[in-house]
C-alpha cells in the first residue's frame, strides 16, 4: 500500500421494485505531500514535493425489461362428472302389433263385420 494514502468512500443504493435500482457512490482519495528524488536513464534529475487528492462522484440505474414472474401454481381440474346413461331403446312390437300410449304392444282393433248385401227391391 502507499504510504501516505488516505481515502473514504460512501455509497447509497435504492430498489424501489424488481425491475428497477439506482445507486450513487461518492470517493475521496488523498495523497500527503510526497517528495521525489529520481534521476533517468539519460541522468536528468526530478527533485520535489507535489500533493494529490481525486474527488469521484458516480450515479447508476439499472433496469431490467422482462423479468419472470414468480411461478404460479395451479390445482388440478376436478375429473369430469360421468356422462350421463344414454336413454333406454323404445319397445318394439311384433309385426300386426302397435304400441300404445301407455307403452304396451296392443293388437288391432278386429276388422268391422261387413255389410249384408242389399237385399232386392220388390216394388
Amino acid at each position: 500500500m502507499l504510504e501516505g494514502l488516505k481515502a473514504g468512500v460512501v455509497g447509497l443504493g435504492w430498489t424501489p421494485n424488481d425491475n428497477v435500482s439506482w445507486n450513487i457512490g461518492y470517493s475521496h482519495i488523498a495523497i500527503d505531500t510526497p517528495t521525489v528524488n529520481d534521476i533517468s536513464a539519460t541522468g536528468s534529475t526530478l527533485v520535489g514535493k507535489y500533493s494529490a487528492n481525486a474527488n469521484l462522484f458516480g450515479v447508476s440505474g439499472t433496469f431490467s425489461f422482462g423479468h419472470a414472474p414468480e411461478p404460479v401454481t395451479v390445482a388440478a381440474a376436478p375429473p369430469p362428472p360421468p356422462a350421463p346413461a344414454p336413454a333406454p331403446a323404445p319397445p318394439t312390437c311384433p309385426e300386426g302389433q302397435t304400441l300404445g300410449a301407455d307403452g304396451s304392444c296392443q293388437s288391432p282393433p278386429p276388422a268391422p263385420a261387413p255389410e249384408p248385401p242389399p237385399k232386392p227391391f220388390r216394388g
